[in-house]
């Protein structure tokens, strides 16, 4: 799942996400926990790290802080729903975007995708030849999807890895900037959201890369969720108020409910 931002400073840093910058889910500015690890900034209040970026995920089972520790490096701290800390990983490259599963954390830097364990050992490095707009994992954690724009094709495409061996199961085109990539429980479907006017909530089959389905709404959607057997996705959408139910396989509307 795709997770997004909600701002404190230093906006300019944000270089791939001009697409994304609509604030669906915010996250307390309050977890600061992770100082009393720095025995620098006992002695010294100019290098107590600050809060750069919070996350929380869309069914709000996690948040993360970026940290920067005022060296060069950043600290990324994961919490439960009850802020309990999860696993803290060490960068020093700014982190764009995060995809969490209960074994394996995906991170976007520059342009590239960093997969990591828990234990905050990086274990694959996925190379892309532009900006990564998006990123998904499947729940058993055997594939990610990345949404990204060629500079070189000016184009934008998303490409289904395989994690273990490091290889693409599929890459398609996509004529507009993709917003966000969830997988269906079952890692069988992948929901797309982009700027497409036509066809902004795509279905895409992830066995055989075929479109299966689509719908257009009124705004991009800036999150899609699955229910838990799989056969309804639920979107929230930038500058609207309500979420929006759909058969997963066919887009079929189902309900639209206020979202708060």
């Amino acid at each position: 799942m795709f997770y997004q931002r909600t701002y404190y400073k230093k906006l300019s840093l944000l270089m791939i996400m001009s697409v994304l910058h609509t604030q669906t889910f915010s996250s307390s500015c309050g977890l600061l926990r992770p100082v009393a690890r720095y025995s620098n900034a006992m002695k010294d209040k100019s290098l107590l790290p600050s809060v750069l970026t919070s996350y929380t995920s869309p069914d709000l089972l996690w948040n993360a802080q970026q940290l920067d520790n005022k060296d060069g490096s950043f600290s990324l701290c994961f919490y439960t729903q009850e802020n309990d800390h999860l696993c803290t990983l060490h960068t020093k490259i700014w982190t764009d975007l995060i995809a969490f599963n209960d074994n394996i954390i995906a991170t976007t830097m520059n342009k590239c995708v960093h997969i990591w364990n828990h234990s905050s050992e990086c274990i694959v490095i996925l190379q892309h030849p532009g900006p990564i707009t998006a990123i998904a994992l499947s729940n058993d954690e055997t594939k990610i999807a990345s949404a990204y724009w060629d500079r070189d094709k000016n184009q934008n495409f998303i490409t289904i890895w395989d994690i273990k061996s490091q290889k693409e199961i599929h890459t398609f085109e996509q004529r507009s900037p993709i917003q966000c990539l969830t997988f269906s429980p079952q890692g069988t479907i992948l929901a797309i959201g982009c700027w497409d006017n036509d066809k902004n909530i795509q279905i895409i089959d992830v066995g055989s890369g075929y479109l299966l389905s689509s719908i257009a709404c009124n705004y991009p959607a800036t999150s899609i969720i699955f229910s838990q057997d799989g056969s309804e996705i639920t979107v929230r959408m930038q500058h609207d108020h309500t979420k929006i139910s759909f058969e997963a396989l066919t887009c079929k509307f189902l309900r639209v409910a206020p979202h708060i």
